[in-house]
């Protein structure tokens, strides 16, 4: 696994590696990963070429760190996403506040986003840990079961079943949709997230009532 070589100890080193962060986040707006440089990194944080070999061993690396960041950040997003489910009084609803947590969690940055679903799919053991593998099971376990909550609205035959095959396509969709704009399938889907987002809710809530 990719790691920084060297812990930023001293304030003016964590500052020179929050910039490279930082920066890399700022291209990522713009550009795919795959496409930025070393040399754009450093020009954007107003650092040396030096500077950023003397905290992380290649690009890459970059993701691990950012990586860590993004679950932080994921933990109080889920945070968040539990306390509106559970004022929630429908399905209906809370449809809605799950797909616009997935479409908001992916699309604020989505070529961040991508990197980072792309750095774990092809380096699993490497960017998850146990830890963090639990936690994303207990996360998704915890959709299912907040669907589950209006199981009386839900008229699928087997509820458990259509609870956990919506959420995988909702998050299948999102994904494509806002990772991957310039693929053939999302091409010629042409619609802004909002509408995305409630014709979504609209396929999730009616394969729940489906007979």
């Amino acid at each position: 696994m990719s790691q920084p070589l060297q812990p930023a100890k001293q304030d003016r080193s964590r500052e020179t590696q929050d910039r490279i962060l930082r920066a890399t986040e700022r291209l990522l707006e713009r550009e795919l990963f795959e496409s930025i440089s070393i040399r754009q990194i450093v020009d954007e944080a107003g650092t040396s070429i030096g500077s950023f070999y003397a905290r992380f061993r290649d690009k890459d690396a970059l993701l691990t760190v950012l990586y860590a960041e993004y679950d932080q950040q994921l933990k109080q997003r889920v945070a968040d996403l539990e306390t509106s489910v559970a004022a929630a009084g429908s399905l209906d609803e809370t449809a809605e506040i799950i797909v616009q947590h997935l479409v908001d969690t992916w699309g604020e940055i989505p070529n961040l986003s991508r990197a980072l679903f792309e750095y774990v799919t092809r380096s699993p053991k490497s960017a998850e840990s146990k830890k963090i593998s639990d936690r994303r099971r207990k996360q998704y376990a915890f959709l299912i079961d907040a669907l589950l909550n209006f199981r009386s609205e839900i008229t699928h035959d087997d509820p458990k079943r259509a609870a956990e095959l919506g959420l995988y396509f909702m998050a299948v969709a999102c994904r494509n949709r806002l990772h991957y704009p310039l693929a053939p399938q999302s091409r010629t889907l042409k619609i802004p997230k909002k509408e995305l987002c409630q014709e979504l809710v609209r396929l999730l809530t009616g394969y729940l009532r489906s007979p």
